[in-house]
């Protein structure tokens, strides 16, 4: 397999960030497009009709009385119907009330997050080390594709002062609950007429209505249709009804779910130009679609104009939508029928060697991070006793742009994992091991088990790989070794035996020092992988093991 991957396997190097003392972190870490409010409320563009319904959650919001812990209120509602944007709507509306903080967690994810992991989120957004810290101040919490009535569980402890507010499909048991309904007919037809100002909508209400009819006056197959109504300027009501009720019936005759959504979205799709039909078509290879310029260009390798260009079209066309500067989601509803066109479009070839660009850019924009914080957090710790003004700035930065780093981390979480993932299928171990050292200090900071279990799976199995590959050099696996040891603490006492015994081997048969380095890493990972919730200092094996590598 390794062999047929050689003809189109792009080289993946490491790169070696260097830090400039007088240069300020911020510019480095601007660079690799942290973005700094991760948590705060989303920006909402528009928001078109449900006034009752706005009226109606305040009136209930209203009604709740706070007993031992924080109110919470669902918003509920089939998959389409808007709970997102209406939570978020509501939130802004609620803003004012809580001026300590407003936090958005989106808990959409391919593995359903642990209330642990959920709690240590809302602490980390708002540097805290417990939630009775927080009891007292007023706090607006939006947890939005809540899954498990066992996330909300831990955050009551919130307190009397905060309120939370959930979207989730599933009404919650014993909390205030809004079930949101499709749009009216007349709200659905104000909003095609607001996204499509140049269409004549309201001087053909049949067309409009039919149009509104077979979207389910859902706001997503609404949008899309309206965004291919605006931007096509050819393409008329009539026309476009038509189009849109061949497209419905070939859906409903495939039994396809949500045969609104998916029929706007193909109709819009083959409207597309060649260029942004490509990257909306590899986007699906994200496993979480939130993505930055810089990786819409790695996908298709393009020019960053030309993929600013195609992101220009998808948005107008409201396939992709704007989450921060230089940062763009694909709706969650959309991802499944782009995973549909990518496997019926792009070959396996082209789909490989699009997820091994991923794999360099995300190893390049860990690696850099990680340095740079580590080389700022050496140059502050050089400072002793009083500090001055500068440094302490200086100091204050760096706690911010750490929380910023992390936060990055969170975002990319899903798609780091995965692109540890495709290396290890591509064989490509010279992307693994300094993936899984520059994300070492982040899956700390989260303490979330499963997270560990993946990386060090991935350093074992690329210390596995490397045997066979004499180019590559032995720092990496030196760097995992200590990346292992670093986050824990006491091990068995036979597994620091049989550490000490390679590192003898390891020392006196140069010859055979990668073995020997392969089969320490083995051994200390796996002891790592049964006690992964201690943490400590680096183990004494861990220096021994990086001393040979300093001489021929």
């Amino acid at each position: 397999m390794a062999a047929k991957q050689s003809a189109y396997q792009p080289h993946i190097h490491r790169s070696k960030p260097v830090i400039n003392n007088d240069q300020h972190l911020a510019e480095l870490l601007q660079s690799v497009e942290i973005t700094s409010h991760s948590y705060t409320l989303p920006l909402l563009k528009d928001f078109i009709g449900r006034q009752a319904d706005v009226q109606q959650a305040i009136s209930l919001w209203q009604q709740l009385r706070p007993r031992s812990s924080a109110r919470v209120m669902a918003i509920v509602g089939q998959a389409g119907v808007g709970k997102s944007a209406f939570a978020l709507h509501l939130a802004h509306q609620l803003k004012p009330l809580f001026p300590d903080a407003q936090i958005y967690l989106n808990l959409r994810a391919d593995q359903l997050a642990s209330p642990g992991t959920v709690t240590q989120q809302l602490l980390g957004a708002l540097s805290a080390t417990d939630l009775h810290q927080l009891s007292n101040r007023r706090i607006l919490l939006l947890l939005d594709h809540l899954e498990d009535q066992a996330q909300l569980r831990p955050l009551l402890a919130l307190g009397t002062t905060c309120t939370i507010l959930v979207t989730s499909r599933q009404p919650l048991s014993e909390t205030a609950t809004l079930e949101l309904q499709p749009m009216s007919i007349s709200d659905a037809l104000l909003l095609l007429q607001a996204i499509a100002p140049s269409k004549s909508i309201q001087s053909e209400p049949k067309t409009a209505r039919a149009i509104a009819r077979l979207c389910d006056a859902l706001p997503l197959p609404l949008r899309i249709v309206a965004g291919l109504l605006q931007t096509q300027p050819e393409l008329q009501p009539g026309n476009c009804l038509q189009l849109l009720s061949d497209e419905r019936q070939r859906c409903e005759q495939a039994n396809l779910s949500y045969p609104a959504i998916c029929a706007s979205f193909n109709l819009s799709y083959q409207h597309l130009e060649a260029e942004p039909a490509r990257l909306l078509r590899l986007i699906g290879l994200l496993a979480e679609p939130n993505f930055t310029l810089k990786i819409a260009a790695a996908l298709t390798e393009m020019s960053i104009d030309t993929t600013q260009a195609s992101i220009a079209q998808l948005l107008s066309m409201h396939l992709l939508e704007f989450v921060s500067k230089e940062r763009y989601r694909l709706p969650s509803l959309l991802l499944r029928l782009v995973k549909r066109q990518l496997a019926i479009v792009e070959s396996s070839e082209t789909r490989q060697s699009a997820r091994l660009r991923l794999s360099q850019i995300y190893q390049e924009t860990a690696e850099t991070i990680s340095s740079g914080l580590g080389a700022s957090y050496h140059q502050l710790s050089q400072h002793r006793g009083q500090l001055n003004a500068t440094q302490v700035k200086d100091r204050i930065t760096f706690k911010q742009l750490s929380l910023n780093a992390q936060s990055w981390f969170e975002i990319e979480r899903p798609n780091l994992l995965a692109v540890l993932n495709w290396a290890i299928q591509a064989e490509a171990w010279q992307s693994v091991l300094p993936t899984v050292v520059s994300v070492t200090q982040f899956v700390d900071r989260r303490g979330d088990r499963s997270d560990w279990k993946t990386i060090l799976l991935a350093a074992i199995a690329a210390a596995k790989g490397w045997v066979s590959d004499s180019k590559l050099h032995n720092c990496s696996i030196t760097q995992a070794i200590f990346t292992c040891n670093t986050v824990t603490g006491k091990k068995p006492k036979s597994s620091i035996s049989r550490a000490s015994k390679f590192y003898t081997n390891f020392r006196n048969h140069s010859r055979n020092r990668k073995r020997w380095q392969i089969s320490a890493l083995s051994i200390l990972s796996r002891t790592l992988m049964k006690r992964p919730q201690h943490s400590g200092q680096p183990h004494w094996h861990a220096c021994l093991l990086t001393q040979p590598l300093n001489t021929p």
